[in-house]
């Protein structure tokens, strides 16, 4: 894997992770700051095998919430 390869896979890995932690807060409303990672990561693979219901953000049918992804850009210093 090149240098660059290596960069753009971080920067996917961040757009999922927050993406994770997103669902996770809107569907738990909990912080991370309030919680193990390894919870984090129990209650992500909970929900492969049985998806919630979002009961803290009902969803009307057909109308999904929308969830803002900010990803760091490529030339920030923390992928160099």
């Amino acid at each position: 894997m090149t240098h660059d390869e290596h960069k753009q896979r971080h920067v996917q890995l961040h757009q999922g992770l927050h993406e994770l932690i997103a669902d996770w807060m809107a569907q738990t409303a909990v912080l991370p700051s309030e919680a193990l990672v390894s919870e984090l990561v129990r209650w992500s693979m909970r929900q492969v095998e049985n998806p919630t219901v979002n009961e803290f953000m009902p969803e009307e049918e057909g109308h999904l919430p929308v969830i803002q992804v900010h990803s760091a850009h490529p030339d920030d210093w923390r992928y160099r």
